[in-house]
């Protein structure tokens, strides 16, 4: 009898059998008393989490028209119980209460009634607790020091009534846990949280859902430390004398993982400083087709993950050798059918000089000659002729190889004695 009282209530579980409540209830003093009409007999009771189910005795009486329910306010020490159901057929015989909490006390009675004023003597009363909320999974981890992201992990719940995960989180800022995932599955293990912030703190917990929307108690709670970034980029060093170049060099990094270093670039020290470089050596040779120019760097260093340092706010100068000075041009005098070219220094850096000459036969026919390597600050023009106009410009040249502006150009003829 026992098992088919188990089977009897199992089946009125799982399927919630019950009926009635189509009227307001109303309190039981407002109802008489007949103890004429049989007294309900319960067979037994069935407790969930969020529900209990009731089997009671057939009731063969035929002035009977129902059954009248009567539960207590949860885990209430009060006596006094309040109607929750009508059962409107005296040949139902369960019952499922769907309106109760987790791990709550419940008192209940049943009467039977003839019509909606009279009833009869109650039942014993049943004193139910229903079951307590599911525990989380029994194992939770985390991996931190990733890039980025943490690593969850745990060991799928054992009650086949799992139907999902509940991922919570928070930071040292946040006041409430925030929901960021529900995983499906109760064989599902794990989980990744992607996109967070550099040598960041979270916290995480898991709860459990089941197929019927109970949701479980959190798990203990797991912190998760995100990968800082690499330390930024020490000593930066920039030369500023070097002809069409300006050579970098910084301290090597001691990060562990480190990948590479990316070296940005910018012509204005607020400007926008784009990305010029990269490489693996604490050294790097810009090379720069432009004499005086000035550039503002800065430098990363980049680990295995892609995790980038800080630029520094202060970037470091660079510059280019500038052009020395333009000789000072003296004179020009046609000597024994020569002319004799003297001129000043303008910049002690000069090793040489050039002479540009500019022969013009004609408005169309004219050639260009550079004569190099001149020490002096003097120069004699051999190979001229009369009737013939001649141009003269001198530039100065370092020991680099660079070039000073030329000067003022001066223009000579003689003509021809007959």
């Amino acid at each position: 009898m026992k098992s088919l009282v188990q089977t009897i209530l199992s089946t009125a579980l799982l399927l919630t059998l019950f009926s009635g409540c189509t009227q307001q209830p109303r309190p039981a003093d407002e109802i008489k008393s007949d103890p004429s009409l049989p007294v309900v007999s319960i067979n037994g009771f069935m407790t969930d989490i969020n529900a209990v189910a009731f089997e009671w005795k057939k009731i063969n009486d035929p002035r009977i028209q129902g059954v009248f329910i009567y539960r207590s306010q949860p885990d209430s020490k009060d006596t006094k119980l309040h109607r929750i159901a009508i059962i409107d057929n005296r040949f139902n015989t369960h019952y499922t209460d769907l309106t109760v909490e987790p791990g709550t006390r419940y008192k209940y009675a049943f009467t039977s009634y003839s019509d909606m004023k009279t009833q009869s003597m109650p039942s014993k009363k049943e004193t139910v607790k229903t079951l307590p909320v599911l525990d989380s999974v029994s194992f939770f981890r985390s991996i931190d020091r990733l890039p980025r992201t943490a690593k969850l992990i745990w060991r799928p719940h054992t009650s086949q009534k799992v139907e999902s995960y509940i991922v919570e989180r928070k930071t040292g800022e946040d006041q409430e846990w925030a929901k960021i995932a529900t995983i499906e599955g109760r064989l599902s293990a794990e989980y990744i949280d992607a996109d967070l912030e550099d040598n960041t703190v979270y916290k995480y917990r898991l709860r459990v859902k089941t197929f019927d929307d109970i949701i479980s108690k959190p798990t203990e709670v797991v912190t998760v430390v995100t990968k800082p970034l690499p330390e930024s980029v020490k000593n930066l060093k920039a030369s500023k004398s070097q002809a069409r170049q300006i050579t970098l060099s910084w301290e090597a990094t001691q990060l562990a993982d480190f990948d590479h270093y990316n070296i940005y670039r910018s012509t204005n020290v607020d400007g926008s400083f784009d990305y010029h470089v990269k490489l693996h050596e604490t050294t790097f040779v810009d090379k720069i087709d432009e004499d005086g120019a000035h550039y503002f760097y800065k430098i990363t260093a980049v680990d295995k993950d892609g995790l980038e340092s800080l630029q520094s706010n202060v970037p470091i100068e660079g510059a280019v050798l500038s052009k020395p000075k333009t000789p000072l041009m003296v004179e020009i005098k046609f000597v024994d059918n020569t002319f004799r070219l003297h001129w000043k220094k303008g910049d002690d850096r000069a090793v040489s000089y050039t002479v540009v000459k500019t022969t013009k036969e004609s408005w169309i026919n004219q050639t260009v000659d550079e004569i190099t390597n001149i020490k002096e600050t003097q120069f004699t023009d051999l190979n001229i002729a009369s009737d013939i106009r001649y141009e003269y410009q001198i530039i100065a040249v370092d020991k680099f190889g660079v070039k000073s502006k030329p000067t003022t150009a001066i223009e000579r003829s003689f003509k021809s004695k007959k």
